[in-house]
């Protein structure tokens, strides 16, 4: 009898701290090319449109950059590009 309290009693602790962790790692973030905080013909570095993220960090060298515009993926894209060669980078982050 003690043991199967025992075991009802940790199987229980188990389901509670799996469905604690479960709905802590449920963040949702969105954003769209589209958001107003993008309006005009640059993606700035600190803009930060949708729900849920930072402000974008860049960086580029030589022939990297990035844009906003129509890809095969639709029409506003976020879109990064580094030229061929060494030294050519972009990276775009956001917490």
């Amino acid at each position: 009898m003690k043991t199967t309290i025992l075991s009802t009693l940790c199987a229980s602790l188990c389901v509670f701290a799996l469905t604690n962790v479960a709905s802590h790692a449920a963040a949702i973030a969105s954003d769209s090319a589209s958001d107003a905080a993008y309006a005009g013909p640059a993606w700035p570095n600190g803009s930060n449109g949708g729900t849920g993220f930072g402000a974008w960090s860049f960086a580029t060298t030589g022939g990297g950059g990035r844009y906003l515009g129509g890809t095969g993926l639709g029409n506003p894209t976020f879109g990064l590009f580094a030229g061929g060669g060494g030294g050519n980078n972009s990276s775009a982050t956001r917490p």
